[in-house]
């Protein structure tokens, strides 16, 4: 649902994708989102910073990303429940395991 999200969006979405080895998954996105910019293996502090500033950060079932949603001040999507908290603001945005979620 985010993706159709994105590709019905009024105004030009950067999507950047990291990964650590799941080079199919980044080909997958490339393919449904032209454009797209998959990061495979990337630094550590590289990846942390760019989910802290992203304008919409998708989070992953880990504790990386959600330390990263905790401390971004933008948009964040979480599947729930997760074994953190993902309703710490109203800036979270709760899915379920498919991506749905209430706009």
């Amino acid at each position: 649902r985010i993706l159709g999200l994105m590709r019905n969006a009024t105004r030009p979405v950067d999507v950047h994708v990291f990964s650590l080895g799941l080079i199919n998954l980044g080909k997958a996105l490339q393919r449904d989102l032209p454009g797209s910019e998959v990061h495979i293996n990337s630094p550590h502090g590289v990846t942390f910073h760019t989910f802290m500033m992203a304008d919409v950060l998708v989070t992953s079932e880990s504790k990386f990303s959600h330390l990263a949603a905790l401390l971004s001040q933008n948009i964040k999507f979480a599947v729930a429940p997760f074994q953190y908290r993902v309703d710490c603001d109203d800036l979270w945005i709760q899915t379920d395991a498919k991506g749905n979620f209430d706009e």
